[in-house]
């Protein structure tokens, strides 16, 4: 019986014992699952750091853990500062960026919306080639295969227009090839290289109307002047009476190269001067500058004018550029040319006038590379840039050479 109690007080005692250790280690494991699972709601808002301090299954877990929002910390310390870094330089940039597929918006960045005044929403429902004109690299592909530049306008919302340099190139995006065009806005530099241009001109045309008003000094000088004397020592020379057939031949020739020399002064008075350029038009100006150069080069000059032209009152700049051009051209033909015919035609075609001088000579081979070497195709163009207008030149060998000017009629 004693025996049987003593085993009973040691079951009883074992069993407490048991449910006292099972009591610890469960509350234990209880806490430290806890720990786990609030340390867990703290890794979601990335909190890292896992206090756990269990040497058995869950501690590894927990450190496991630990390590793991180590790395998702490191990789996301390096996102938010990749982040940081393409936002500022998207906000620094002030070039446009637009990724599209046939004019369609993919990506934008924010230099766009701010130089067009569009918001992002309003250009992700556009088409970027309404806001800048498209200008094709002559590929024939859609998708250009190198990077080419071009310069557009581009319309902002306000309906005001910029100039942009555009510059287009195909990337991969997604899988699939895109434009990416960056647009970049160049409006005070074109408004500079316009002011440099006007200067330019400006000066040039001071050069060359102070040559206009020294030329029409000399022709005065040399009409008034020395064409005067001249006339004088001639009738001067009709009064001479000789005594002798020789002296008499002598005279006959002495008065023959007077009349020569006077002629010829008034040919360089008129070429300086033409008579009655402002008073009687442009085109009998032209007209008698073509029958003059036929008389002294035995070459045949056609010219023809629109009778319309009579009506139009053209400026006296107008007119002195379009009979230097004209002046010049033939020059060339007749010294260089070596041409037997010559066509001068002024036209009046809508609002412009269309001038052409074509010769039949032998020609030459034009390039760009030296489209206005000499001094001549130089200064003709000079004068049709100082009037707006368009200055071309068509030449080939054996085939002649033929100068089309194209200036507005209000030039």
């Amino acid at each position: 019986m004693e025996i049987l109690f003593y085993g009973l007080a040691f079951l009883f005692l074992a069993v407490g014992m048991w449910f006292g250790v099972h009591f610890i280690v469960t509350r234990r494991i209880k806490n430290n699952i806890r720990e786990l699972i609030d340390a867990l709601d703290h890794f979601g808002e990335s909190n890292y750091n896992l206090n756990i301090r269990s040497k058995d299954e869950i501690g590894a877990l927990a450190e496991s853990f630990k390590k793991t929002g180590g790395r998702i910390k490191k990789q996301t310390d390096e996102l938010i500062e990749r982040e940081q870094r393409l936002e500022h330089f998207n906000k620094a940039t002030f070039d446009g960026i637009v990724l599209h597929e046939n004019g369609i918006p993919i990506l934008i960045n924010q230099a766009m919306w701010n130089m067009t005044g569009y918001s992002e929403k309003e250009i992700m429902k556009m088409n970027v080639y309404n806001i800048f004109q498209e200008r094709h690299s002559g590929t024939g592909f859609k998708i250009p295969l190198r990077p080419y530049t071009y310069e557009t306008q581009a319309i902002k919302k306000d309906g005001s227009k910029i100039f942009v340099e555009v510059q287009e190139s195909a990337i991969e995006y997604e899988g699939k090839m895109v434009k990416a065009s960056v647009i970049r806005d160049i409006t005070k530099r074109v408004l500079v290289e316009k002011q440099l241009r006007e200067e330019r001109l400006m000066r040039l045309s001071w050069v060359i109307d102070g040559q206009e008003i020294e030329r029409q000094r000399l022709a005065r000088e040399l009409h008034d002047g020395l064409g005067q004397s001249l006339i004088a020592l001639k009738l001067k020379l009709e009064n001479v009476e000789v005594d002798s057939d020789k002296n008499q031949k002598k005279l006959d020739d002495l008065r023959k190269l007077f009349n020569k020399t006077i002629d010829e002064i008034r040919r360089i008075s008129y070429d300086l001067m033409p008579a009655g350029l402002y008073e009687f038009g442009i085109i009998n100006a032209l007209r008698n500058l073509c029958k003059d150069t036929a008389e002294h080069t035995n070459i045949n000059i056609e010219f023809e004018a629109d009778k319309n032209l009579k009506n139009e009152k053209l400026s006296e700049k107008c007119c002195m550029y379009l009979y230097r051009i004209t002046q010049e051209a033939m020059n060339n033909s007749v010294k260089h040319a070596e041409a037997s015919l010559i066509s001068v035609n002024i036209l009046k075609i809508e609002n412009f006038i269309v001038l052409s001088i074509a010769d039949n000579g032998k020609g030459f081979k034009f390039e760009a590379t030296y489209k206005y070497v000499g001094n001549g195709l130089y200064n003709m163009r000079e004068r049709v840039n100082m009037l707006s207008g368009t200055f071309e030149v068509n030449s080939e060998v054996g085939h002649g050479t033929e100068v089309i000017v194209k200036l507005p009629i209000n030039s």
